[in-house]
Protein backbone atom coordinates (compact mmCIF):
# COMPACT_ATOMS: atom_id res chain seq x y z
CA UNK A 1 0.00 0.00 0.00
CA UNK A 2 1.09 3.76 -0.83
CA UNK A 3 2.06 6.41 1.57
CA UNK A 4 -0.25 9.45 1.56
CA UNK A 5 -3.40 10.54 0.22
CA UNK A 6 -5.38 8.25 -1.74
CA UNK A 7 -5.73 9.67 -5.21
CA UNK A 8 -8.92 10.65 -6.26
CA UNK A 9 -8.55 9.21 -9.91
CA UNK A 10 -6.10 7.16 -12.08
CA UNK A 11 -4.15 10.17 -12.87
CA UNK A 12 -3.54 11.89 -9.47
CA UNK A 13 -4.73 14.98 -8.70
CA UNK A 14 -6.39 16.51 -5.42
CA UNK A 15 -10.08 15.38 -4.70
CA UNK A 16 -11.84 18.64 -5.03
CA UNK A 17 -13.51 20.34 -2.01
CA UNK A 18 -16.87 19.56 -1.58
CA UNK A 19 -18.51 23.22 -0.86
CA UNK A 20 -18.73 26.11 -3.12
CA UNK A 21 -17.71 28.98 -1.84
CA UNK A 22 -19.07 32.57 -3.99
CA UNK A 23 -19.02 35.77 -2.45
CA UNK A 24 -21.22 38.35 -4.71
CA UNK A 25 -20.20 42.00 -5.95
CA UNK A 26 -21.30 44.63 -3.92
CA UNK A 27 -23.53 45.80 -6.73
CA UNK A 28 -25.58 42.39 -6.79
CA UNK A 29 -25.89 42.97 -2.74
CA UNK A 30 -27.13 46.40 -3.43
CA UNK A 31 -29.71 44.97 -6.17
CA UNK A 32 -31.06 42.45 -3.94
CA UNK A 33 -31.61 44.96 -1.02
CA UNK A 34 -33.51 47.78 -3.33
CA UNK A 35 -35.54 44.80 -4.59
CA UNK A 36 -36.25 43.65 -1.10
CA UNK A 37 -37.47 47.18 -0.22
CA UNK A 38 -40.47 46.76 -2.26
CA UNK A 39 -40.94 43.04 -1.93
CA UNK A 40 -41.20 40.51 0.44
CA UNK A 41 -38.12 38.14 1.35
CA UNK A 42 -40.28 35.21 -0.25
CA UNK A 43 -40.15 37.09 -3.56
CA UNK A 44 -36.78 38.31 -3.40
CA UNK A 45 -34.96 35.02 -2.61
CA UNK A 46 -37.48 33.31 -5.69
CA UNK A 47 -36.26 36.09 -7.94
CA UNK A 48 -32.17 36.05 -6.98
CA UNK A 49 -31.78 32.55 -5.94
CA UNK A 50 -34.57 30.24 -7.83
CA UNK A 51 -32.53 27.01 -7.85
CA UNK A 52 -31.69 27.33 -3.66
CA UNK A 53 -33.86 25.42 -1.48
CA UNK A 54 -33.77 24.51 2.56
CA UNK A 55 -30.86 25.42 4.59
CA UNK A 56 -28.90 27.22 1.68
CA UNK A 57 -32.36 29.36 0.85
CA UNK A 58 -32.05 30.34 4.90
CA UNK A 59 -28.68 31.21 4.55
CA UNK A 60 -29.34 33.19 2.23
CA UNK A 61 -32.23 34.81 3.84
CA UNK A 62 -29.84 36.19 6.56
CA UNK A 63 -27.31 37.97 4.13
CA UNK A 64 -30.03 40.03 2.69
CA UNK A 65 -30.73 40.86 6.19
CA UNK A 66 -27.25 41.28 7.03
CA UNK A 67 -27.01 43.22 3.54
CA UNK A 68 -29.88 45.83 4.32
CA UNK A 69 -28.54 46.50 7.55
CA UNK A 70 -24.99 47.64 5.75
CA UNK A 71 -27.35 49.53 2.87
CA UNK A 72 -25.39 53.00 3.50
CA UNK A 73 -22.10 51.45 2.61
CA UNK A 74 -23.47 49.64 -0.08
CA UNK A 75 -24.27 52.78 -1.38
CA UNK A 76 -21.23 54.17 -0.89
CA UNK A 77 -19.56 51.28 -2.63
CA UNK A 78 -21.73 51.60 -5.54
CA UNK A 79 -21.38 55.03 -6.31
CA UNK A 80 -18.16 53.68 -8.54
CA UNK A 81 -18.22 51.11 -10.96
CA UNK A 82 -14.80 50.36 -10.05
CA UNK A 83 -15.87 48.96 -6.07
CA UNK A 84 -19.29 47.82 -7.47
CA UNK A 85 -17.74 44.90 -9.39
CA UNK A 86 -15.36 43.78 -6.12
CA UNK A 87 -16.34 41.10 -3.74
CA UNK A 88 -14.45 43.01 -0.58
CA UNK A 89 -13.99 46.07 0.64
CA UNK A 90 -11.36 47.01 2.81
CA UNK A 91 -12.62 48.66 6.07
CA UNK A 92 -10.63 52.36 6.73
CA UNK A 93 -9.54 52.68 10.68
CA UNK A 94 -9.78 56.07 11.67
CA UNK A 95 -7.14 57.36 14.44
CA UNK A 96 -8.90 59.26 17.25
CA UNK A 97 -7.89 62.98 17.63
CA UNK A 98 -6.42 63.86 21.43
CA UNK A 99 -9.74 65.64 22.10
CA UNK A 100 -11.99 62.52 21.26
CA UNK A 101 -9.94 61.07 23.94
CA UNK A 102 -10.12 63.43 26.42
CA UNK A 103 -14.41 63.47 25.76
CA UNK A 104 -14.24 59.36 26.12
CA UNK A 105 -12.00 59.52 29.27
CA UNK A 106 -14.25 62.96 30.37
CA UNK A 107 -17.06 60.56 29.72
CA UNK A 108 -16.37 57.72 32.36
CA UNK A 109 -14.02 59.97 34.66
CA UNK A 110 -16.11 59.00 37.59
CA UNK A 111 -15.94 55.17 37.19
CA UNK A 112 -12.29 55.00 37.32
CA UNK A 113 -10.43 54.68 40.65
CA UNK A 114 -7.70 56.93 41.48
CA UNK A 115 -4.92 54.09 41.24
CA UNK A 116 -6.48 53.47 37.79
CA UNK A 117 -5.82 57.55 37.17
CA UNK A 118 -2.18 57.89 38.43
CA UNK A 119 -1.14 54.44 36.54
CA UNK A 120 -2.29 55.97 33.01
CA UNK A 121 -0.29 58.87 34.00
CA UNK A 122 3.03 56.92 34.39
CA UNK A 123 3.62 55.93 31.17
CA UNK A 124 3.37 59.35 29.77
CA UNK A 125 5.03 61.37 32.53
CA UNK A 126 8.73 59.96 33.72
CA UNK A 127 9.06 59.89 37.48
CA UNK A 128 11.28 62.03 38.18
CA UNK A 129 10.52 65.64 37.16
CA UNK A 130 14.28 67.00 36.34
CA UNK A 131 14.19 69.33 33.62
CA UNK A 132 11.99 72.38 32.37
CA UNK A 133 10.27 70.74 29.51
CA UNK A 134 9.16 67.73 31.50
CA UNK A 135 7.32 69.93 34.32
CA UNK A 136 5.15 71.93 31.41
CA UNK A 137 4.67 68.71 29.78
CA UNK A 138 2.84 67.74 33.21
CA UNK A 139 2.05 71.14 34.02
CA UNK A 140 0.05 71.20 30.43
CA UNK A 141 -1.98 67.50 30.97
CA UNK A 142 -2.64 69.00 34.88
CA UNK A 143 -4.49 72.58 32.99
CA UNK A 144 -6.35 70.35 30.32
CA UNK A 145 -7.61 68.23 33.08
CA UNK A 146 -8.49 71.19 35.23
CA UNK A 147 -10.40 72.82 32.31
CA UNK A 148 -12.47 70.58 31.89
CA UNK A 149 -13.26 70.53 35.84
CA UNK A 150 -12.58 66.70 36.05
CA UNK A 151 -10.28 67.33 39.12
CA UNK A 152 -12.08 67.03 42.43
CA UNK A 153 -10.60 69.77 44.63
CA UNK A 154 -11.29 68.31 47.41
CA UNK A 155 -9.05 65.95 47.42
CA UNK A 156 -6.14 68.13 47.49
CA UNK A 157 -2.72 66.73 45.73
CA UNK A 158 -2.10 63.16 44.58
CA UNK A 159 0.58 61.37 46.49
CA UNK A 160 1.91 57.70 46.33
Amino acid sequence: MGKGRKKHSENGGRKPRGYKSSVPTHQFCFDVVLYFEDHSMDVTLSKFYKDLEGSQLQTKCTSVYLWRKKKGKLVELCNSTGTARLRKSESEMIAPTRTDVVEWIAGDWDELTADTIANGFKGVVKESIDDGASKRQVGQIVGRIESMDLLDKRMGEVSE
